[in-house]
């Protein structure tokens, strides 16, 4: 029982500390002057890209980058203000940006900035009413899972691309859903080799008990002793089992959430005048 108790304990340890290593990404929503249902759907999309382009925990802001700097008390246009902002949430990157209406088109620029790294920006013109699908094949370079970030902060149009950056090895745990889903996993195997155990025990004793004599009042508490043993046993089997098969739901939850993160694909639509095709980001979030 006590080697039991220690695998488990050592199981959450595993699952506290995928969590705690994990990056966290913190994703603004946009500021300026295109109308509050346009920056919401460009908010959305933003935020998809982030989740699917971005290793680590991305989570997404209250407050646009602006108000957050006049908060932690720096000025947005310093080019230390970002740095300034992720020390004070506490978070390893940022992902901000504006949304500006003018002569019936958007511009859209959006910043991503990491610790101990020059930031990169990334710019797309839509239409006033456009959703922010739109922005999808301009902006996707900036996202692009293979791409760290870059030297140096560039900004592109419609058709443009950020920098190729380095080429950082891929890791099967890229994001805190596949480490969570294998910590569970591995947990829901743990308990459930023990919750079997202890029902193989309790069968085993329970022929003991069926074939023990009974005759004798030695006899009749050795028989009782190998009943509370028996029922011990069963209990702790019902108890591990239960926990195993929770742990094995959440690890696939997990692994289905991440799944869901990776089914985004960028295709080609015809344009609305039927003249070209324009990238749509596609998919479920």
């Amino acid at each position: 029982m006590r080697l039991a108790i220690v695998i488990v304990i050592s199981a959450l340890v595993l699952v506290a500390t995928v969590t705690a290593g994990n990056r966290k990404v913190l994703v603004l929503p946009v500021d300026g002057t295109a109308d509050a249902k346009q920056r919401s759907s460009i908010n959305d999309s933003v935020l998809s890209m982030a989740k699917a382009g971005i290793d680590g925990d991305v989570t997404a802001g209250d407050t646009t980058f602006n108000e957050t700097a006049a908060a932690v008390g720096c000025t947005p246009d310093e080019p230390t203000c970002a740095d300034t902002v992720m020390k004070t949430l506490s978070v390893d990157e940022l992902v901000w940006g504006t949304a500006q209406t003018e002569n019936g088109s958007t511009t859209v620029t959006i910043h991503r900035a990491a610790k101990g790294e020059p930031g990169r920006q990334q710019m797309a013109v839509i239409d006033k009413a456009a959703g922010g699908d739109a922005t999808a094949s301009a902006l996707q370079p900036l996202f692009e899972r293979e791409q760290a970030v870059g030297s140096g902060s560039e900004t592109g149009s419609g058709s443009g691309s950020a920098d190729s950056g380095r080429q950082p090895r891929k890791s099967f745990f890229d994001t805190k859903e596949r480490k969570l889903g294998l910590a569970f996993g591995g947990g829901s195997l743990v308990c459930l080799v023990i919750g079997l155990s202890m029902w193989n025990s309790e069968s085993k004793l329970q022929d003991q008990i069926d074939s023990h004599p009974n005759m004798t009042l030695p006899q009749l508490q050795d028989l009782h002793e190998l009943e509370e043993r028996a029922a011990s046993k069963a209990l702790w089997g019902n108890i591990f089992v239960f926990l195993g098969l929770a742990a094995g739901g959440t690890s696939a939850y997990f692994f289905w959430h991440d799944h869901k993160n990776r089914g985004t694909v960028v295709a080609p639509v015809p344009t609305e005048d039927g003249a070209g095709v324009k990238m749509v980001l596609g998919g479920r979030w």
